[in-house]
């Protein structure tokens, strides 16, 4: 309950580069930050863990974790702040801002939509209104997301799409750039805030 420390282990036990062992290298930006940047909090509900960092040319971000003692939630909120930021292409999602959760297990893959809920193949892209669900006869994850509801299972790792950004005239084709002879500046900016559980 006392005041905020900086986290003096984070980032320990991690694989090459500090990136866990599911991490493919080099697909899209990723959060840039030291220990120094990351504050540990403790209050009578729970911990939470704040991290700053960038995660690309003029973009940077504050990540939020909080997790309760007495509820099976985490809580995670990102703060961005983009100025005219490029991330990632109009037609490759791999490159795009997105989150990636690893699962130690191979679930069944349910979500939501409008009066019900389906499932969903693995490897597929699927569009949750409010919730993922994937699980065994063990275990689970149930995913709940605020608007951002482009998500992928790819191996056992969830993909939630965030968004992406850039000047380009590659909208509505996958044929190159240039096609077009108006460009478009759909690049990144101001304040943005995604949250999930």
């Amino acid at each position: 309950h006392g005041p905020k420390e900086p986290a003096k282990e984070l980032g320990q036990g991690l694989g090459a580069h500090g990136r866990p062992e599911w991490f493919s290298e080099g697909l899209g930006p990723e959060l840039q930050w030291t220990p120094q940047q990351a504050v540990v909090s403790e209050t009578p509900l729970g911990a939470t863990l704040q991290v700053h960092g960038s995660i690309a040319t003029n973009a940077e971000a504050l990540v939020t974790v909080i997790m309760y003692n007495q509820l099976p939630f985490i809580a995670i909120r990102w703060q961005f702040d983009f100025d005219k930021c490029s991330i990632g292409t109009f037609y490759d999602d791999q490159t795009k801002l997105r989150v990636l959760i690893p699962l130690a297990f191979d679930g069944k893959v349910h979500h939501d939509i409008p009066f019900g809920y389906v499932a969903s193949k693995r490897e597929r892209p699927f569009f949750p209104t409010t919730w993922t669900d994937i699980s065994d006869s063990d275990k689970g994850l149930a995913y709940f997301h605020r608007g951002t509801p482009k998500h992928w299972v790819r191996g056992n790792v969830l993909e939630n799409l965030f968004g992406w950004g850039e000047h380009t005239d590659a909208i509505g084709n996958r044929l190159g750039k240039n096609l077009r002879g108006k460009s478009f500046d759909q690049r990144l900016n101001g304040r943005h805030t995604i949250e999930y559980g």
